[in-house]
């Protein structure tokens, strides 16, 4: 028990004096008052008085009885002893009213006696009480404590049981407000995609109440989400004075459909506890928000903040599972959708210009998946020693990558490539706030040029990512700004941005990003300079035929220009031949630069004098030359240069060329000058220079031959009618049969180079191989028109064969653009017999007939070639119709078109291709047939015979 503390409310002091003297060496504490005012202060000042000995009579102007009417409202704390006189008493009624234990008499010999035992029974029945208090208070607590126990594990099975997070997070909001008697209790989760604090569950005397509620909160905004700011509880006491929750509330007001019970809310709130919740699962940030709202005035006490703590460490826990799950599947679509990107980018590596189509890949990928504002693929080039711009995505689009490079020394790109590390801006799992300003590589420079393109106008995250292979950085992917879901949707451009930036998950996938990325693009360049090399062998081999044939000088040296510019990959190449007196070579051929824009002062074509600058002096030493920097200016320089920056815009010059001469017997007969090497790689070295010294060559022999048979037009193509069939042999065979030695040798060379995992190319590969082999078994076809020498006639599937034959195809129609403008249609029946034809030439023919009709339809508006393949069961045929859309065969050509010196091409073709498809299918008893109109098209049709063994 408390100790005992006696108040004595007596006027007369002797009187107070005896009393004490009578309760002397008893252990209690006397306090006195004269008067009722008096008595009134020291229960104030002494809220530990229980006993009170009260004279009924105090003086003349006061009385006992005023004193118990000014504590009526708290007698029932005290057990009141009333001393009396002449036996004064209270009534019955008012004597419970006040309190009143007992009466003791003033006037009697006992009266110490009386005083003891009284004082004593008081109390000992205080004691009474207060052990009766107690054992109620134990049993309220332990019925609370069981009931919260039995609350906390319902919570804990159900988020064991893995229910959806709303449905657990509303079960700790019920549980919690029923258990301390709160108004309405609320949890708000952070939404990672919008940056906003979501309603995700609500407790409350009504639904109602939850339109109050239910809009997103960003942080900082209203009371509850300051707490997100500072993520420490926090207690708001008298809301209804508070200004923030004012202002809320007379904005709600003012909505014609607000319910009634929401308007009762809004008055009837008046405390609020928010507590943050910080799950660390992506940075050390405010991740929910638990808000529980009361009715009345310190509702709050230090007990009930503890117990809604423990239901606050249930929500954490929900949420940080239901995360945990969330990442685990994001990250694994994550990773889905970078296989996808890297699948994507295997299947492209061996197409032409694949690079650029890589960059699309990867650029799209990362926009989808990470979801940034900006994305620059930088690569480094060794020659200037910057970082070019390859490829660039803003905002939602890729845009053209701005022509300067970014430098290795400064900014935040130039640091990831020289540290060669990621860097992440802020960095909030490390804790590091530093915005990308703060940094000490950020460059105000490159702030000023860049940022006006960035839809935002500002830098708030960094995120850049080295491209790194074989020890070598070869580039950075640099992303800025991570977007929200409101980005580009609403006109808060706040909004458009998160807050916490870049994650763990977005480095984690852009290393996987940017390390395929490295790989894709040096495969590419390696593919990129086969292919070349294999262009460069064709153009060769080219120009060696045109060594032995009777073309046109003009029409030669427009083929020959052509050829060595994309081979070379020149912007501009000149041909320049030497004039009858020998005393100039003067420009015959251009590419990359009208003819006409290159003249003197007097109107005259550009020519040098032997020995006159550097295209002079190869004509005169007969020496090739490289340059790359340091150029001496030329006569036509600023011509050419002003053609490039109308091209390539301002600031673009002549960075790199070669003057390679022209030979025939030993002698200079020319000179051929390439001028700007285009793609990564922007300067010409030495490799480039033996090709361009070899193609010279052949090209001076193939000019000798020209200048040696000039005949007409008319004349040449006569010719060459007459010759088709007797070169043809000798041609096709001689040019397959080289394929046959080279093709092999560069696909072992390529097979060496490449990483046995990347199993697309090497596909690819073993097609290039299979469609040498089916080339020379042609040849061979066509050499002899002999059995022994076309494989085995074999029952085949013909479907299969079309579509053999449509594959081998596909490559050459990606790489030309005006066949990429035709739809190819197959429309193949699925139960056709098979047939007994000999594998290889029956591919060439389905080939062929493609081919003409992609050419028939080059000027079409529609271009559509359907080919069907069916059975014709009445004459026990396999029939295949190739229809085309193109400009369709007259009447009087179409009787002509399988004469093998027919053709339709002005001179340029030799007719024999239908006329070998018709000679050779009707070796295997098979026909050809043509039906035609005008304007609307033309459908060839093989009939082949149904093989012997599905003849039923």
């Amino acid at each position: 028990m408390r100790s005992k503390e006696i108040l004595i409310i007596e006027d007369e002091p002797p009187y107070r004096k005896a009393i004490k003297f009578a309760l002397h060496n008893s252990g209690y504490t006397f306090f006195e008052a004269g008067s009722v005012s008096e008595g009134i202060s020291e229960l104030d000042e002494h809220p530990d008085i229980r006993v009170i000995l009260l004279d009924l009579s105090l003086g003349e102007k006061e009385t006992g009885r005023g004193f118990l009417e000014q504590i009526r409202e708290r007698a029932s704390q005290y057990r009141i002893i009333i001393l009396t006189e002449h036996e004064e008493k209270l009534v019955a009624e008012q004597a419970r009213e006040f309190g009143v234990f007992t009466y003791l008499p003033k006037a009697t010999r006992a009266f110490t006696q009386s005083i003891r035992f009284s004082v004593e029974q008081a109390f000992k029945d205080i004691e009474k009480e207060l052990l009766e208090e107690e054992r109620e208070r134990l049993t309220r607590e332990n019925e609370f404590i069981f009931k919260k126990t039995e609350d906390l594990l319902a919570i804990q099975l159900k988020i064991n049981s893995d229910e959806p997070l709303n449905e657990i997070l509303s079960l700790i909001c019920d549980s919690l407000r029923k258990l301390v008697g709160a108004y309405t209790c609320h949890i708000r989760v952070y939404n990672l995609k919008t940056g906003d604090f979501d309603l995700a569950a609500f407790a409350g005397p009504s639904e109602g109440i939850r339109s109050v509620l239910n809009s997103p909160k960003r942080k900082g905004d209203l009371f509850s989400c300051k707490a997100a700011v500072t993520k420490r509880p926090r207690l708001f006491k008298n809301l209804q004075d508070y200004k923030g929750f004012k202002d809320f509330r007379e904005g709600l007001l003012k909505r014609p459909t607000l319910s009634e019970e929401a308007r009762t809310y809004l008055y009837a709130i008046k405390e609020a506890y928010i507590a943050p919740i910080t799950t660390n699962m992506f940075a050390d940030e405010t991740d929910a928000i638990f808000n529980i709202g009361a009715d009345s005035i310190d509702f709050f006490s230090e007990e009930k903040q503890k117990v809604i703590n423990e239901f606050v460490t249930q929500a954490t826990i929900a949420i940080t599972k239901a995360w945990q799950k969330q990442r685990k599947t994001e990250t694994h679509q994550d990773y889905q959708n970078i296989s996808k990107v890297l699948e994507k980018i295997s299947k492209t590596l061996s197409e032409e210009n694949s690079k650029e189509e890589i960059y699309d890949i990867v650029i799209n990928g990362i926009a989808e998946i990470v979801r940034p504002e900006t994305i620059v693929i930088f690569l480094h080039n060794k020659d200037t020693n910057l970082l070019d711009n390859k490829a660039e995505f803003v905002g939602n689009r890729r845009v053209t990558p701005r022509s300067e490079g970014h430098p290795t020394n400064i900014g935040l790109t130039g640091y990831v490539f020289n540290e060669g590390k990621p860097l992440r801006i802020p960095n909030l799992q490390s804790n590091d706030r530093r915005s990308p300003q703060e940094y000490p590589s950020y460059s105000e420079v490159l702030e000023k040029s860049y940022l006006p393109d960035v839809p935002s106008k500002r830098a708030k995250h960094y995120l850049g990512i080295p491209m790194q292979i074989g020890g070598e950085i070869i580039g950075v992917i640099q992303l800025l700004n991570k977007k929200s879901d409101y980005h580009g949707r609403i006109e808060n451009k706040q909004c458009w941005l998160l807050e916490r930036g870049f994650s763990d998950d977005c480095e984690g996938v852009m290393g996987i990003a940017a390390s395929y990325l490295a790989v894709a693009i040096k495969n590419a360049e390696l593919i990129e300079e086969r292919n070349r090399k294999i262009r460069q062998l064709d153009t060769l081999k080219d120009v060696g035929r045109y060594t032995s044939s009777e073309m046109p000088l003009d029409e030669l040296l427009d083929k020959i220009i052509e050829e060595a510019a994309n081979d070379i990959q020149a912007e501009i190449c000149l041909l320049f031949l030497l004039n009858e007196g020998k005393t100039h070579v003067v420009l015959e051929q251009s590419y990359g630069i009208p003819k006409e824009h290159l003249r003197d002062a007097n109107n005259k074509d550009a020519h040098y004098a032997i020995g006159q600058g550097l295209t002079g002096g190869v004509a005169k030493t007969g020496k090739s030359v490289l340059k790359k920097a340091d150029i001496p200016s030329g006569n036509y320089d600023d011509q050419i240069v002003d053609h490039l920056r109308q091209i390539y815009g301002k600031g673009k010059a002549i960075e790199s060329l070669m003057v390679v001469p022209i030979k025939a017997k030993d002698e200079v007969i020319g000179v051929i000058k390439a001028i700007n090497k285009k793609g990564d790689v922007d300067q010409y070295n030495q490799e480039d220079l033996s090709f361009f010294e070899t193609f010279a060559n052949y090209v001076g022999i193939a000019i000798e031959n020209a200048q040696r048979y000039k005949l007409t037009n008319e004349e040449l193509t006569i010719a060459a009618k007459n010759v088709a069939l007797s070169h043809l042999v000798r041609a096709v065979v001689h040019e397959i049969n080289n394929t046959k030695a080279l093709i092999p040798i560069n696909v072992e060379i390529i097979r060496d180079r490449m990483s046995n995992s990347n199993y697309d190319i090497k596909e690819m590969i073993d097609v290039i191989e299979d469609s040498a082999k089916q080339a020379v078994k042609f040849a061979n076809s066509i050499q002899a028109f002999s059995s022994s020498k076309l494989g085995e006639r074999e029952a085949q599937d013909i479907n299969a064969i079309i579509n053999k034959a449509i594959q081998q195809l596909a490559a050459g129609f990606e790489r030309d653009k005006k066949y990429q403008l035709v739809k190819l249609e197959p429309n193949l029946a699925s139960d056709l017999p098979t047939c007994s034809v000999y594998e290889t030439p029956f591919i060439q023919v389905i080939q062929n007939i493609v081919l003409n009709a992609y050419q028939a339809m080059e000027e079409s508006k529609e271009k559509l070639l359907t080919i069907t393949s069916y059975k014709d069961e009445k004459n026990n045929l396999v029939k295949i119709d190739f229809t085309d859309t193109g400009h369709g065969i007259e009447s009087e050509i179409l009787e002509k078109i399988f004469n093998p010196e027919f053709t339709t091409k002005e001179g340029k073709g030799t007719g024999i291709g239908l006329w070998l498809a018709r000679t050779h299918l009707n070796s295997i008893e098979a026909e050809i047939k043509v039906d035609s109109v005008v304007n609307k098209g033309t459908t060839f049709t093989i009939e082949i015979p149904v093989s012997e063994a599905d003849v039923t």
